[in-house]
């Protein structure tokens, strides 16, 4: 379990978690990025590496990768699977999105509020459902890739 953190001012990644079965709750990861370590380099809130993840009731704000590197809020890694993202609150991200499942399966995005999130609210590049989503401020589009609407309560 990593929880009731605050996190400020980190170059690459806020939390980084390589395991399986964790879960990450109840932190705030604020104004990470910039780090010109390697050219165009990427920036993650939250990155998730394991399967089975809970990732809830966090708040990031202020991601922002390197030139052409990724900004995103929250991410699960290519090989993940079953994650599920809920209730957080994600905002003022710079590129890529609020919420980006790489890769993997049956991950699960419910309740969470993402404002200016970069290209897209959340996005999948696995499969997986989303469900009660609040989007505002994506300048692509609010849902994308392989995931499935689960009703129609994501705005």
């Amino acid at each position: 379990i990593v929880e009731d953190l605050i996190v400020d001012s980190n170059f690459g990644e806020g939390i980084r978690l390589y395991a399986s079965k964790s879960i990450i709750r109840n932190n705030l990861v604020t104004n990470t990025g910039g780090s010109t370590y390697i050219a165009n380099s990427p920036a993650y809130g939250i990155y998730a590496d394991g399967d089975d993840f809970s990732i809830h009731g966090n708040t990031v704000s202020g991601v922002t990768g390197v030139g052409s590197g990724y900004g995103v809020g929250i991410s699960t890694d290519t090989s993940s699977d079953r994650s599920i993202v809920h209730n957080n609150t994600i905002s003022n991200i710079s590129s890529t999105a609020g919420i980006w499942f790489q890769g993997g399966t049956q991950h699960i995005a419910n309740g969470n509020r993402i404002t200016k999130p970069g290209s897209y609210g959340i996005a999948f590049g696995g499969t997986g459902s989303y469900m009660d989503n609040l989007v505002v401020g994506a300048t692509s589009t609010s849902y994308n890739g392989t995931g499935t609407a689960a009703g129609t309560t994501n705005y």
